[in-house]
């Protein structure tokens, strides 16, 4: 293969790319503006803006490639944020042609392929993860910080009531991501049954449900994520981990066929697969109640040698095959069942941590105040609202900010100024009557 060649094949593994972000071997490659002006030439790269491609194949148009992905190419620190947030998660309400690109560094804006790239001045260094766009990795506001960046500035969300009906697309936290998100956020991979219960009282039921159903498993006092609920967990992190849950298996596959004795600690096997060892541990963790737990004696110790003649357990040791035959007979309760899988879901304890960084009174009473009108759908508890409460501001705010005086009603719960049609829907939401919580102002 040709050095050319070689160049545009490692150029179209990145998707997109910024000269000064290339690897030190690219970076520093002979001639490299002349090479990448040749690539240019032959429609290989195409140019976004100065020092900053995207590789496409040379009988592809501008229109095939992702804007979210030459949205990477605004600059360092960056995260597609607002209202451009809400439609990479599938949330927005309607089609538009500009993204918002929040970085604390000044970014011009620019454009391609009829997509307006748009600066916003603001803090990139919380609330802020990875969306996997094909080969490329989207730095993106979480759900949390967005709906907090929605509340500060409404225009760049579509405005108020656009918003807000964007928002109807949430729905409240999963259980099966609650303990899956809080496997990994430990060395142990289960959760304190009583603490979680205690956490989650208005769910209880549900929580029986699933115990029930096995989707989540008891185990001398903790829960953990069951091989079902593994499976059926939504979201990037319970993808990521089903992904893990491949290689650590075809590893332990490798290893059982040259003999038992070759199944090491989780130590040694995270380190053969390149995982971090918390997740190999919830990965295995999800067996306990079949037949593999039996090999799974003590952590520290490794693995116990009591697999010796079970050749049926290399049925446990293909991921995907034992997987599939799980999945056949999983019987799902119905209320979980009728709830559509990977759905976005809020969690109020990151809200009231971004509500702590931004330390602004009027995103308290704004926050707390669209809780309330979501409370039901996304299970917002209500230590959750006593706490924002507890941080309110003695002056009243407007929600929109905009509000034409004498327009508008006032919340009391919230110290907040909102239009005619949002205070009847809190009236809904809260159950209260006409009058009960404010007046025309």
């Amino acid at each position: 293969m040709s050095t050319k060649g070689r160049l545009y094949d490692r150029l179209a593994a990145l998707g997109a790319f910024r000269v000064e972000d290339l690897p030190p071997e690219l970076r520093h490659v002979k001639f490299l503006p002349q090479r990448l002006s040749a690539l240019e030439k032959r429609g290989a790269i195409r140019r976004v803006r100065r020092g900053a491609y995207v590789a496409v194949p040379p009988s592809a148009s501008e229109q095939t490639v992702d804007p979210y992905v030459v949205a990477t190419l605004a600059g360092r620190p960056y995260a597609v944020s607002f209202y451009s947030a809400l439609d990479i998660r599938g949330l927005a309400e309607s089609v538009s042609n500009s993204i918002y690109i929040q970085s604390p560094n000044r970014v011009r804006d620019f454009s391609y392929a009829g997509v307006e790239y748009r600066w916003v001045s603001g803090p990139v260094d919380f609330g802020v993860e990875t969306v996997s766009r094909g080969a490329v990795d989207v730095s993106v506001t979480d759900l949390e910080r967005t709906v907090l960046d929605g509340l500060r500035h409404p225009d760049h969300v579509g405005g108020t009531d656009e918003f807000l009906r964007a928002l109807e697309g949430v729905r409240k936290q999963d259980l099966l991501a609650i303990v899956l998100d809080r496997g990994l956020a430990s060395n142990a991979p289960a959760v304190d049954w009583l603490k979680l219960r205690a956490e989650l009282e208005e769910r209880r039921p549900e929580l029986n449900d699933l115990v029930d159903s096995g989707l989540l498993l008891k185990h001398e006092g903790r829960v953990y994520l069951s091989i079902k609920g593994l499976l059926l967990s939504p979201g990037a992190r319970a993808d990521e981990i089903r992904r893990a849950a491949s290689s650590v298996f075809a590893e332990l596959r490798s290893r059982y066929k040259q003999g038992p004795e070759n199944l090491h600690k989780i130590r040694d096997l995270a380190a053969a697969v390149g995982l971090q060892e918390t997740v190999v541990r919830v990965i295995l963790s999800a067996f306990i109640g079949t037949t593999l737990v039996q090999i799974i004696q003590n952590t520290d110790t490794g693995w116990s040698s009591s697999v010796r003649g079970q050749e049926y357990l290399l049925d446990y040791l293909d991921f995907d095959h034992y997987a599939g035959k799980v999945l056949e007979k999983t019987t799902i309760p119905k209320d979980y069942a009728d709830t559509p899988r990977g759905i976005a879901y809020l969690r109020p304890d990151r809200v009231l941590a971004y509500l702590e960084r931004f330390r602004e009174g009027a995103l308290y009473c704004k926050a707390g105040f669209l809780l309330t009108l979501f409370r039901r759908e996304w299970s917002v508890p209500e230590e959750t609202l006593l706490r924002i409460r507890r941080r309110l501001p003695s002056r009243k705010y407007y929600f929109p900010p905009r509000l034409k005086k004498g327009t508008g009603r006032f919340v009391r719960e919230w110290s907040l100024i909102v239009p005619g049609h949002l205070y009847s829907r809190y009236l809904i939401a809260t159950g209260r009557k006409e009058g009960a919580a404010s007046g025309v102002v």
